[in-house]
């Protein structure tokens, strides 16, 4: 990596580590190991499920040759900073799921309740920033619009359900199975397209 994106992905660390220090009083009735692998389960969750969206169904429009987007080999080198803003996104998603937890009984349908709002105002204020500052076209927005607004409806899911009390033992192997079927959707949809 060049130093640009050490110093990048060393911000992003303080900022992340910030953050987990800021969960614990948000989530009182979850231990903080617990909800750490809840937020890395539900991460996991929406790595797979961008995989499906931008690798598969929207590989299209990536593959065009956009001006304002990086080259493909910077592009691949910079998914870590993308998956990182997933991770914030799942932390955001767990952090609202924290500070209404008891208003409603928590579940899965609960979590992908927030979750879905969350996103809705993420991913609808990143299309609006994005095209206040660059000439993206229209498939683009859409495509970061839906990247957000479904994977943080992934992570609440996820996320409530770990919340309600679904136990860790249960929910990992769901997630892993999620994500090996997003992955090979996206590689069918690679193939067939």
């Amino acid at each position: 990596p060049s130093p640009p994106d050490l110093i990048r992905g060393s911000i992003l660390l303080a900022l992340l580590a910030s953050w987990w220090r800021l969960i614990q009083p948000m989530t009182p009735t979850h231990p903080r190991l617990h909800l750490g692998i809840l937020i890395v389960l539900a991460w996991l969750a929406v790595i797979g499920l961008d995989f499906l969206l931008n690798a598969g169904i929207f590989a299209t429009v990536f593959a065009e040759d956009w001006e304002f987007l990086l080259s493909p080999q910077d592009l691949f080198r910079r998914i870590p900073l993308g998956y990182g803003a997933f991770l914030v996104l799942a932390i955001l998603v767990a952090w609202v799921l924290g500070r209404s937890a008891g208003a409603a009984p928590m579940n899965a349908l609960a979590g992908v309740r927030v979750g879905v709002r969350v996103g809705l105002f993420v991913g609808a204020a990143g299309a609006l920033g994005l095209a206040s500052i660059s000439p993206a076209p229209m498939g683009i927005l859409v495509a970061w619009f839906f990247s957000y607004f479904l994977g943080a409806g992934v992570a609440g899911t996820v996320l409530g359900a770990g919340m309600g009390g679904m136990r860790i033992r249960a929910l990992a192997p769901r997630v892993g199975g999620f994500f090996v079927a997003c992955v090979a959707v996206a590689i069918g949809i690679q193939n067939l397209g």
